[in-house]
């Protein structure tokens, strides 16, 4: 009674989908700001409306990328080649021993543990390099930590956002658990090239920025990849 008829219509007429969704129809949802890193990602149809649970006797695909906030996606490829995320781990100033022996390895034996013998992690290439600190790489400390893992077989930026993109482009081809914020508000809204300040607009760099969710989407692509 106190809104004229053409009110919220003013409001929609050149507001962006993702805006009228959240200030107009109240869903849930995050306003895109720049340049997104995966535009193919639609809410309404990659994310589950329930928490998923793993399939029994498919392989479990866990994607990590290390550093000093390490993160992992653990992934299954059902059998119609759907690509399904079914959680993630997400951590900040945590080195890759505390991560394997207080996240991830608890994580596989507590919930997975019907998969031990059925899984793999994968992980950025650079987990070959040693350490200045304690002449270690991080495989070989995931590797004592009684894991098993490999490396990805590449870490070129394009090539491991492609191995996601395809699945998001399939029809049925990708599907995130509800409970993965960090990875879907990243795909929404917060995994995104960096903008270059200056006078010219709409410049960004050709790698996305790093931030905290940054770090799960990487881990995503090595098990896209896989």
């Amino acid at each position: 009674e106190n809104l004229r008829s053409d009110y919220y219509t003013d409001m929609i007429a050149g507001n962006d989908p993702d805006w009228v969704n959240v200030f107009i129809l109240n869903n849930y949802g995050h306003v895109k700001s720049g340049r997104p890193v995966y535009p193919d990602y639609k809410d309404k149809v990659h994310a589950a409306s329930n928490f998923l649970q793993p399939m029994h006797g498919v392989p479990l695909i866990i994607g990590m990328d290390q550093g000093l906030s390490p993160a992992a996606a653990f992934c299954q490829l059902s059998p119609t080649g759907e690509l399904v995320v079914l959680e993630e781990i997400v951590a900040e100033n945590c080195s890759i021993q505390e991560f394997a022996q207080d996240r991830l390895k608890p994580r596989l034996l507590n919930k997975y543990q019907k998969w031990w013998n059925n899984y793999q992690i994968v992980i950025d290439p650079a987990a070959l390099q040693r350490s200045q600190n304690d002449a270690k790489a991080a495989i070989e400390i995931l590797r004592e930590a009684g894991l098993k893992v490999k490396t990805a077989y590449t870490n070129v930026a394009t090539t491991r956002r492609e191995a996601v993109v395809h699945f998001l482009r399939k029809v049925g081809g990708f599907l995130l658990s509800p409970d993965c914020s960090y990875l879907r508000k990243g795909f929404m809204s917060e995994y995104k090239y960096e903008e270059i300040r200056g006078r010219e607009a709409d410049r960004y760099r050709d790698k996305p920025a790093k931030n905290i969710y940054s770090h799960v989407h990487d881990a995503l692509q090595y098990a896209a990849l896989e």
